[in-house]
């Protein structure tokens, strides 16, 4: 069994230590009804073709653009209306499980049901 030479060891611990030294600082904040949520419980996280975040909570359906949430209400989608699953279907369309309404489409460009 050898021993790393110094040189070695000296290469393999700059390597560790200045790695995380060159990633980028991420901000990580919390994201709950006091700055927009509809509601605290978030049963489901998807992401759409715009890296917008789509939350499906027991409050209703929420999209967060990177900055802020706002909740999506319409007709069938009342607000306390819980969400308990989301599916893309394709880039624009969404598929809505909710509890009362049963299966909802939402078509992101329109913001139709």
């Amino acid at each position: 069994m050898t021993l790393l030479s110094g040189r070695s060891l000296t290469l393999i611990l700059l390597l560790i230590f200045a790695c995380p030294l060159s990633a980028k600082t991420q901000q990580v904040f919390r994201l709950s009804p006091d700055n927009g949520l509809s509601q605290g419980v978030v049963n489901r996280l998807s992401l759409d073709q715009h890296q917008q975040l789509w939350l499906a909570t027991d409050g209703g359906l929420d999209r967060f653009d990177g900055y802020q949430s706002r909740p999506l209400y319409s007709e069938l989608l009342t607000a306390n209306t819980p969400v308990y699953d989301i599916q893309w279907v394709s880039p624009t369309l969404l598929h809505i499980a909710t509890a009362s309404e049963g299966l909802l489409q939402l078509d992101v460009t329109t913001q139709q049901m």
